[in-house]
């Protein structure tokens, strides 16, 4: 919690929101200290900038919450056969089957909770990405020219590794899904290879065409599948799903 407070407390100073009007005319972006200790040449106004001091806080309140849910960690839901529609692995509701068959839990991640997880993680990556460059200029290791010429592609590098190396690891999840309690399987229920998890990624492209259709495909879809976990043979489930949960969920889906 330290680290977070202190990663908080540099954003805040390195990046604040006050924009200091010069005497002759010009404006710049300065720091606290022209508060503290103002030039002694000219006269100059200071003005806060509210769109960065908003995105300020809203970044720090997005990683307070991502840090206190990461440190608090979560209690194991019970496992019973009463369970109801909350406890479910994937967020879905227990459905009974007709004829009087056993309960069948319905193995999905609800579809605001992916969207709520992709806003989390591209938050963390906008803020990782702009701090690399600010640092990196700051230490005369990129001049802005080459910052503005690179940016996309160590963009696109950053978002493929964050995801593939993290979906394909020990938890199976981002830390916006970890935060929201789900996790990246295969349809054996295993964790996808690191490969297997770059196709998915790189798949969301064909997701994101014609008005996002295929994001919204889990929400139709039998087993809850965007078109990128169609093509890279995924599910997205609750973080408490067994493989044989969703080997049995998937058994009772098929015709």
């Amino acid at each position: 919690m330290l680290a977070i407070a202190g990663a908080l407390v540099f954003l805040m100073l390195a990046f604040p929101p006050f924009v200091v009007s010069l005497p002759n005319g010009a404006s710049i972006n300065k720091g606290y200290d022209f508060i503290f200790s103002p030039p002694k040449h000219g006269v100059f106004t200071a003005s806060v900038n509210v769109g960065t001091l908003f995105a300020q806080w809203a970044a720090i309140a997005i990683l307070a919450v991502v840090g206190w849910v990461l440190l608090k960690g979560r209690v194991p839901m019970p496992n019973s056969s009463n369970t109801s529609a909350n406890n479910s692995p994937f967020g879905g509701a227990s459905t009974q089957k007709p004829g009087g068959g056993g309960q069948t839990k319905v193995l999905r991640a609800g579809f605001w909770k992916r969207v709520a997880a992709y806003l989390l993680d591209y938050v963390i990556l906008f803020v990782a990405i702009f701090l690399f460059f600010a640092i990196a200029g700051l230490m005369g290791i990129i001049s802005p020219d080459a910052a503005e010429s690179s940016s996309t592609g160590i963009g696109m590098l950053a978002f493929w590794l964050y995801f593939a190396l993290q979906e394909s690891g020990q938890h199976q999840a981002t830390i916006g899904k970890r935060t929201l309690a789900i996790k990246v399987v295969t349809l054996a229920g295993k964790a996808p290879s690191f490969w297997r998890a770059t196709g998915r990624h790189f798949a969301k492209i064909l997701s994101g065409l014609l008005l996002c259709i295929g994001y919204l495909m889990c929400i139709f879809t039998a087993k809850k599948q965007c078109l990128h976990d169609i093509m890279a043979d995924c599910l997205v489930v609750r973080d408490d799903a067994t493989e044989q949960e969703i080997a049995t969920a998937i058994g009772q889906l098929a015709p």
